[in-house]
């Protein structure tokens, strides 16, 4: 089930429990009817929730219903006093810690307000160890990684705290599996923390497990974890298995069709190049490191390559550019 369905569903189940109680038998199958015509038709990303209010504003006995209300509030509250929409929904876990619906309305709240006010590292940290250990159906959902942006992966890269994160990341990624992206943060981790062969052993179970759509992880991000795997082999000496990788992940670049031109997602994938690119340095293949180089020139003014790749920037500049 994906993100949007779990909360349209747990919004009518709602609605439709509050019509039983609260409404004339006679009335109710026309409501019900109603909200189950709208919600088949309506909510397929988890933007469409504003919607609701013209279903509130064209049926009022609908529009009077205290989950709807509270849920349009939540709405028409949460850009402009962030905190407060957070309490309100804080207060309704407390009084109703069955519901499964508010736990993932505190989840995209408290997302939105990481991506926006500073935050400590340690506070980001246990709320993701919070939502991975006590609402673990959330991770069951087919997109909620993704749908919920709950990995902040811009601030997780400039993060200096790299045993808190390899803690969480252990400990939701041995929880959900299946969940991909929670494993390869978690060899991210290990790489930052030069923990060479754990990152590796990570990585490997992602490179050859089957892929679908539940584990959240598209191809691209696939491409990236094979890159990984390529430099770690690289740096533990297993050149030959490191140069498979890469390999691999250069022929298989992204690409897409814009104005009679295929663009090549060469940036993504730049460490592959430069690897590579040191990898024929030291077999004397100056022809294959101009070709390569020739493909990534642009994309290099991007890349901090002079620190990372000393060599490869020294041999281009000497023999080539």
């Amino acid at each position: 089930m994906k993100t949007h369905e779990f909360i349209a569903n747990e919004i009518k189940t709602a609605a439709i429990s509050e019509i039983t109680k609260t409404f004339d038998p006679i009335e109710q199958p026309m409501l019900i009817d109603g909200l189950n015509q709208f919600f088949h038709s309506n909510i397929y990303v988890l933007s469409d929730l504003e919607k609701l209010e013209e279903l509130a504003n064209s049926n009022k006995s609908i529009g009077s219903l205290k989950i709807i209300n509270f849920i349009l509030q939540l709405i028409q509250q949460s850009t402009i006093n962030p905190q407060a929409t957070l309490q309100a929904i804080e207060q309704s876990m407390k009084n109703a810690p069955s519901n499964r619906l508010y736990p993932l309305l505190w989840v995209l709240q408290k997302v939105e307000m990481f991506n926006t006010d500073e935050y400590l590292d340690s506070e980001y940290a246990a709320f993701l160890e919070a939502t991975a250990t006590s609402y673990g159906y959330l991770f069951e959902l087919d997109d909620f990684i993704t749908s919920t942006r709950i990995l902040l992966y811009e601030q997780l890269a400039d993060t200096q705290e790299y045993e808190l994160f390899q803690k969480v990341f252990f400990t939701t990624s041995a929880l959900y599996p299946q969940k991909h992206p929670l494993k390869k943060m978690l060899a991210r981790f290990y790489y930052k923390n030069n923990d060479y062969s754990l990152a590796l052993e990570c990585l490997e179970q992602l490179v050859h497990e089957k892929h679908t759509l539940r584990c959240e992880c598209d191809f691209d991000e696939h491409l990236d974890a094979i890159q990984l795997a390529g430099i770690i082999n690289y740096k533990l000496g297993n050149i030959e298995r490191a140069m498979i990788q890469i390999n691999y992940v250069i022929d298989n670049i992204p690409k897409w069709e814009e104005n009679n031109s295929m663009i090549y997602n060469t940036l993504s994938f730049i460490d592959a190049f430069l690897y590579r690119m040191r990898y024929n340095i030291s077999k004397g293949n100056a022809s294959e490191i101009e070709k390569d180089y020739k493909v990534v020139k642009l994309d290099l003014h991007y890349s901090d390559w002079e620190q990372t790749h000393p060599d490869v920037y020294v041999f281009i500049n000497k023999k080539i550019a």
